[in-house]
Protein backbone atom coordinates (compact mmCIF):
# COMPACT_ATOMS: atom_id res chain seq x y z
CA UNK A 1 0.00 0.00 0.00
CA UNK A 2 1.30 3.03 -1.23
CA UNK A 3 2.38 5.67 2.07
CA UNK A 4 0.79 8.54 0.88
CA UNK A 5 -2.73 7.45 1.53
CA UNK A 6 -5.38 9.57 3.61
CA UNK A 7 -4.78 7.96 6.60
CA UNK A 8 -0.83 8.01 6.27
CA UNK A 9 -1.48 12.33 6.05
CA UNK A 10 -2.71 11.97 9.91
CA UNK A 11 0.53 11.70 11.18
CA UNK A 12 1.83 14.82 10.97
CA UNK A 13 1.91 15.63 15.04
CA UNK A 14 -1.69 17.08 14.61
CA UNK A 15 -3.44 15.27 17.61
CA UNK A 16 -0.81 16.65 20.06
CA UNK A 17 -1.60 20.21 19.01
CA UNK A 18 -5.15 20.21 20.79
CA UNK A 19 -5.36 23.08 23.14
CA UNK A 20 -7.49 21.76 26.59
CA UNK A 21 -7.52 25.16 27.59
CA UNK A 22 -9.59 26.42 24.83
CA UNK A 23 -13.49 27.87 25.71
CA UNK A 24 -14.96 24.80 23.89
CA UNK A 25 -12.46 21.73 24.17
CA UNK A 26 -12.39 19.42 22.17
CA UNK A 27 -14.05 15.74 23.67
CA UNK A 28 -12.98 12.82 21.44
CA UNK A 29 -13.50 9.33 22.53
CA UNK A 30 -10.11 8.27 20.92
CA UNK A 31 -6.92 9.90 22.91
CA UNK A 32 -4.76 11.91 20.61
CA UNK A 33 -1.70 9.56 22.09
CA UNK A 34 -3.87 6.37 21.66
CA UNK A 35 -4.39 8.09 17.93
CA UNK A 36 -0.61 8.44 17.34
CA UNK A 37 -0.51 4.94 18.78
CA UNK A 38 -3.12 3.59 15.79
CA UNK A 39 -1.37 5.62 13.08
CA UNK A 40 2.34 4.47 13.62
CA UNK A 41 1.01 1.20 14.03
CA UNK A 42 -1.21 1.54 10.11
CA UNK A 43 2.30 3.01 9.07
CA UNK A 44 4.46 0.58 9.92
CA UNK A 45 1.79 -2.14 9.02
CA UNK A 46 1.60 -0.98 5.23
CA UNK A 47 5.64 -0.76 5.35
CA UNK A 48 5.62 -4.00 6.24
CA UNK A 49 2.99 -4.87 3.38
CA UNK A 50 4.95 -3.10 0.71
CA UNK A 51 8.43 -5.18 2.02
CA UNK A 52 6.23 -8.04 1.57
CA UNK A 53 5.07 -7.64 -1.86
CA UNK A 54 8.53 -6.85 -3.24
CA UNK A 55 9.88 -10.04 -1.32
CA UNK A 56 7.17 -12.18 -3.36
CA UNK A 57 7.97 -10.25 -6.86
CA UNK A 58 11.41 -11.37 -6.02
CA UNK A 59 10.67 -14.41 -5.17
CA UNK A 60 8.24 -14.96 -8.29
CA UNK A 61 11.13 -13.92 -10.89
CA UNK A 62 13.53 -16.37 -9.10
CA UNK A 63 11.20 -19.30 -8.97
CA UNK A 64 10.87 -18.21 -12.99
CA UNK A 65 14.60 -18.18 -13.58
CA UNK A 66 14.60 -21.24 -11.96
CA UNK A 67 11.87 -22.88 -14.17
CA UNK A 68 13.40 -21.49 -17.40
CA UNK A 69 16.75 -23.43 -16.73
CA UNK A 70 14.79 -26.71 -16.04
CA UNK A 71 13.23 -26.45 -19.41
CA UNK A 72 16.45 -25.45 -21.42
CA UNK A 73 18.43 -28.42 -19.26
CA UNK A 74 15.33 -30.79 -20.58
CA UNK A 75 15.16 -29.52 -24.54
CA UNK A 76 18.76 -30.07 -24.54
CA UNK A 77 18.75 -33.44 -23.43
CA UNK A 78 15.70 -34.26 -25.82
CA UNK A 79 17.82 -32.98 -28.71
CA UNK A 80 21.16 -35.27 -27.99
CA UNK A 81 18.96 -38.05 -27.51
CA UNK A 82 17.70 -37.11 -30.97
CA UNK A 83 20.65 -36.64 -32.68
CA UNK A 84 21.79 -40.03 -30.94
CA UNK A 85 19.46 -41.68 -32.35
CA UNK A 86 19.18 -39.83 -35.59
CA UNK A 87 15.92 -38.98 -34.73
CA UNK A 88 14.32 -42.98 -34.78
CA UNK A 89 10.99 -43.16 -33.38
CA UNK A 90 11.24 -46.40 -31.83
CA UNK A 91 14.39 -46.01 -29.77
CA UNK A 92 12.94 -42.15 -28.44
CA UNK A 93 9.68 -44.09 -27.66
CA UNK A 94 11.40 -45.60 -24.95
CA UNK A 95 12.03 -42.06 -23.54
CA UNK A 96 8.59 -41.42 -24.14
CA UNK A 97 9.83 -38.99 -26.97
CA UNK A 98 8.99 -39.08 -30.87
CA UNK A 99 11.26 -38.01 -33.68
CA UNK A 100 10.21 -34.87 -35.38
CA UNK A 101 7.27 -35.28 -38.14
CA UNK A 102 7.78 -34.77 -41.47
CA UNK A 103 7.16 -31.38 -42.93
CA UNK A 104 3.50 -31.22 -44.39
CA UNK A 105 3.22 -28.18 -47.02
CA UNK A 106 0.34 -25.68 -46.19
CA UNK A 107 -2.37 -25.63 -48.20
CA UNK A 108 -2.84 -22.86 -51.21
CA UNK A 109 -4.83 -19.49 -50.16
CA UNK A 110 -8.32 -19.83 -51.42
CA UNK A 111 -10.09 -17.49 -53.73
CA UNK A 112 -10.77 -14.18 -52.58
CA UNK A 113 -14.00 -13.24 -51.85
CA UNK A 114 -14.63 -9.35 -52.71
CA UNK A 115 -11.10 -8.33 -54.63
CA UNK A 116 -11.96 -5.48 -57.20
CA UNK A 117 -9.49 -4.58 -59.55
CA UNK A 118 -10.85 -0.77 -60.71
CA UNK A 119 -8.02 -0.34 -62.82
CA UNK A 120 -5.20 -2.75 -64.60
CA UNK A 121 -2.45 -2.21 -66.66
CA UNK A 122 -0.11 -4.02 -69.11
CA UNK A 123 2.31 -5.19 -66.49
CA UNK A 124 0.06 -4.57 -62.54
CA UNK A 125 -2.78 -4.17 -61.49
CA UNK A 126 -4.67 -1.99 -58.66
CA UNK A 127 -6.18 -3.97 -56.07
CA UNK A 128 -9.29 -1.97 -54.17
Amino acid sequence: MPTNTPISSLDNGDSASVDPGCEQPFVSIVLPTDLDTLVNSFNALSDEAVAARAASEQATATKEAGMEEVVNAMHSILRYAENTVDFDDDQLKLLGWAGRRARTPLDPPGQPRTLEAPRQGEDRVFLD
